[in-house]
């Protein structure tokens, strides 16, 4: 995970929550990477699994193929929004759970 996603997802919810807050505002924090940063760390296994199974003769001539993959989805996502946008939706589905 990129800690700067964290930080700024987490000052977004303790700000959005305020300090009255705190605990319903990190639950809130946590659901809200959750998804993101699970799927995110799915693809360090599929790296990790196509530099473990590489035929390195084929590298060799093609070196591109074993370039680490850089998604889009992750590194441009605009982390402050997406927090600022779910935040109260999130509460609301906390608190009645």
């Amino acid at each position: 995970m990129l800690i700067w996603q964290y930080l700024v997802s987490i000052a977004v919810c303790l700000r959005k929550g305020g300090k009255d807050n705190v605990p319903i505002s990190v639950r809130a924090h946590e659901k809200i990477r959750y998804d993101r940063v699970r799927e995110t760390q799915k693809t360090g296994e599929s790296t990790r699994d196509m530099w473990h199974k590489t035929d390195w003769e084929k590298v060799k001539q093609n070196p591109e193929i074993i370039q680490f993959p850089r998604q889009d989805w992750i590194f441009n996502f605009d982390v402050e929004k997406n927090a600022e946008e779910v935040y109260a939706e999130v509460v609301q589905k906390l608190s009645v759970s």
